[in-house]
């Protein structure tokens, strides 16, 4: 799974059905509001983002 996060990271451009997708994984990978206000409230660049869901994914259970 690690592989695919980082190929996507890799990606130039991400749509927000994109990230809708990672978000929605995210939140019932967790069941959590949480991780969607950690999401919600990045507005930063690319490099941010894949920082932050690199974080993210660091939390979750394997």
């Amino acid at each position: 799974m690690g592989r695919a996060w980082w190929r996507w990271s890799a990606t130039p451009r991400r749509s927000s059905q994109d990230l809708r997708a990672i978000r929605d994984a995210i939140l019932e990978a967790r069941g959590g509001w949480k991780t969607l206000a950690v999401l919600s409230s990045i507005s930063a660049g690319a490099g941010a983002l894949a920082a932050k869901i690199a974080t993210v994914l660091g939390m979750l259970p394997k």
